[in-house]
């Protein structure tokens, strides 16, 4: 039975990472091919991608995930209302003619991105909370193997459709392809939040960047080596 209950973790891991990277791989990779094509200039293309802030802001507000509950479930909770907003988004942003309406295009991307940009956090929070620490490596394997397959649909898949039937039809099978893997949330029961949590602060933060080795490893996620 724990060998059964492992396996859909590992399984609603490796989907829900494809869910989470289906949008950013439309975005940033299928969306810039599309506008060139139609003419679009390169500045124009530039500054669409500032809907894509939300991702690297998103640490202001991802402390909200976890000091506000709006379901019976902390994270499943966020992750699926935060999802139904993203499709709402990604369905305004189907019947948006891309061509001829660019700031309805920017608000559509802006809405759809800060939606999917915080149920990552809620996501990471679901799947910490949910894997043993002995889990974890496997787990990352699964993660990595859901965001090359979110990569292929929201990418590929993506021109692929577009080229065959159109902006607002291959939006809706994205949006219900981004909305598919969320079913496996019903496969893993989430753990209950603890009553009480350790309180971080700057103390306790400054000690984990000074430890033993810690240096080396900011130096190689800096690049500056």
């Amino acid at each position: 039975m724990k060998k059964r209950m492992r396996w859909r973790v590992l399984v609603a891991v490796g989907m829900l990472y494809t869910a989470q990277f289906i949008p950013f791989s439309f975005a940033n990779m299928a969306l810039p091919i599309i506008l060139r094509r139609e003419g679009f200039s390169a500045t124009d293309i530039g500054l669409l991608q500032l809907a894509s802030l939300p991702y690297i802001f998103k640490f202001l507000w991802a402390p909200l995930i976890d000091r506000f509950q709006i379901g019976r479930q902390r994270y499943k909770s966020w992750i699926v209302a935060l999802s139904i907003i993203h499709v709402l988004g990604i369905g305004a942003l189907a019947f948006t003619d891309p061509i001829g309406n660019t700031p309805a295009l920017f608000g559509a991307l802006l809405v759809a991105g800060l939606a999917v940009s915080t149920q990552d956090v809620a996501v990471d929070a679901f799947v910490i909370s949910t894997m043993r620490a002995e889990e974890r490596t496997l787990g990352s394997t699964f993660q990595n193997v859901g965001l090359y397959g979110g990569a292929i649909v929201g990418g590929f898949g993506f021109l692929y459709l577009y080229d065959y039937i159109g902006w607002t039809a291959a939006l809706l099978i994205q949006a219900g392809l981004f909305a598919l893997p969320l079913c496996t949330l019903f496969l893993v029961p989430e753990p209950e939040s603890p009553t009480e949590a350790r309180k971080v602060d700057w103390t306790s933060a400054f000690r984990f960047i000074t430890q033993e080795r810690m240096m080396g490893w900011l130096a190689v996620l800096a690049d500056l080596r």
